[in-house]
């Protein structure tokens, strides 16, 4: 991304920040959005993930843990409220891991 491209975005997320209160993301991919925030210096108050589960339905992923905790970990530099939602068994997987 040139130096101008990320100015101009950086400029755009803050007005709607400013006008709105809040900036909502386009759909990306989650590791793409967390190195675009990164890339511009900025930081969330709040960061919701709602992962699919594993089960199928979205796909399955044989590494699913280690996954998930890759985005919970790049997640942490750049929020400072984490809300992982998802059912209890799911979300218990990741308590354990020290979350």
């Amino acid at each position: 991304m040139s130096e101008n491209v990320v100015l101009n975005l950086k400029n755009e997320l803050n007005e709607n920040l400013e006008k709105n209160g809040v900036v909502i993301l386009p759909p990306i991919e989650v590791n793409e959005s967390i190195k675009l925030l990164k890339s511009l210096g900025l930081e969330a108050t709040v960061t919701m993930l709602d992962p699919w589960y594993n089960r199928g339905i979205g796909g399955v992923r044989d590494n699913y843990i280690d996954f998930i905790a890759t985005i919970l970990n790049n997640v942490k530099e750049i929020t400072n409220h984490l809300y992982l939602w998802g059912f209890p068994e799911i979300v218990a997987l990741f308590m354990t891991l020290g979350w």
